[in-house]
């Protein structure tokens, strides 16, 4: 509610959304990131609720990575301690996706668990995590297939897991107070965002995308997570800075309302020119990787969406049309994208996703990570299927 606010990015005709598989062709959207100066949030100011929708043909997994899956099972061991889970306990994944963490979890703990997600899957199948798998009809496993704010009653809840799910929502202190409500009081909430710390101060315009309404720092976090009633023990980095991670408690009549002293504002005020600066200068080296040859990108999620439409499609381009920097072929491990086409909107060319083994026989002489902390795997890959080729990283 303050009028403390400050243009940090914009954007005009991005993909409205980059992770539903079942349309490519999206419709256009625009990016209009501002911060506020009262609480630190960074929020799009032009976001169109109405633009996105989560089914099940939305897949943002990254658990075809060996790098994620050990973060992931690290994670729900980690909490199935700190938690005190056991056969009593019951535990809520807000924005459950493919049930993947609730998988992993199913193996350190006998917890009952609850997924809430509109896009849990129903008809692909179970998804098998090392020997235990979630699904519609796994053990100790209840699903409802509603956004949390429609969702039916659930059992109090000793804990409650929502990851990268809150920089979705348009009004934070809504949903969290929804988790707030589902929660015995004493229990236990750990909600992980990206952390827009590392976003500013890379100048990560690749992170900047239409689905992800908000954009939080520990001190934005820690504001959301009070107002709403929580007290918050921790927030933390995790995952080389790339994401926070928050533990706080629905106060019983002990606690005290904050546990964690907070942060101050983190945002530098440098940000637009920073975001600038990384603009200009990536679009500088695809012109360069385009002089040189053929060249791959790997990683099709939502940051290859962002970084494509900004420095590889040209805008108001017919869909045949050949832009400038446009990299050969976008390769990706997931095998469920093979064959399919990163998210674009109508007027934008569509850009082909590939196994990496395509790299063998294209040999690129670069192939451009989207995300560093997946560099090493990355760079065995490349070396056994392409060994001449280079490997650069956005972020690095």
């Amino acid at each position: 509610q303050s009028d403390q606010l400050t243009s940090v990015y914009e954007a005009t005709a991005v993909p409205a959304h980059s992770c539903d598989r079942s349309r490519p062709d999206q419709p256009s959207a625009d990016l209009a990131i501002v911060r506020c100066a009262s609480c630190d949030l960074a929020f799009n100011a032009a976001f169109d609720a109405a633009l996105v929708g989560y089914a099940p043909t939305y897949d943002g997994s990254q658990a075809a990575s060996p790098t994620f899956t050990d973060y992931q099972q690290n994670l729900a061991r980690t909490l199935a301690i700190r938690f005190v889970l056991d056969d009593t306990s019951t535990l809520i994944e807000v924005g459950a996706g493919r049930g993947e963490f609730l998988a992993a979890l199913a193996e350190h703990t006998p917890c009952s668990r609850i997924a809430i997600d509109p896009a849990f899957p129903s008809q692909s199948g179970p998804v098998q995590t090392r020997s235990v798998q979630t699904g519609p009809d796994a053990p100790g496993l209840t699903v409802h297939r509603f956004g949390l704010l429609d969702a039916p009653p659930t059992p109090p809840a000793d804990a409650i897991v929502c990851r990268q799910t809150l920089e979705h929502i348009a009004e934070p202190l809504p949903f969290l107070r929804a988790m707030h409500d589902r929660l015995k009081p004493g229990g236990w909430l750990m909600v992980e965002v990206p952390a827009a710390e590392r976003i500013w101060r890379e100048g990560a315009f690749w992170d900047l995308y239409h689905e992800h309404a908000t954009y939080f720092t520990a001190s934005s976090l820690h504001a959301a997570l009070t107002r709403a009633g929580f007290a918050v023990g921790l927030i933390a980095p995790e995952y080389d800075s790339q994401h926070l991670v928050a533990l706080a408690r629905r106060p019983d009549r002990d606690q005290v309302p904050s546990l964690w002293p907070g942060t101050p504002a983190a945002t530098p005020a440098d940000v637009r020119q920073r975001l600038r600066s990384s603009l200009e200068h990536w679009q500088r080296r695809v012109a360069m990787f385009t002089e040189r040859g053929p060249w791959a990108i790997w990683g099709a999620g939502s940051k290859a969406v962002a970084f494509c439409h900004a420095t590889c499609a040209q805008p108001g381009a017919q869909p045949s049309a050949q832009p400038a920097g446009r990299p050969e072929t976008i390769v990706d491990l997931n095998p469920a994208l093979h064959g399919t086409t990163l998210a674009h909107t109508p007027s934008q060319p569509a850009q082909r996703i590939q196994s990496p083994s395509v790299l063998s026989h294209l040999r690129p002489h670069t192939v451009l990570a989207m995300n560093p902390i997946y560099r090493e795997e990355i760079t065995r890959a490349v070396r056994a299927l392409s060994p001449g080729a280079m490997i650069e990283c956005l972020g690095d």
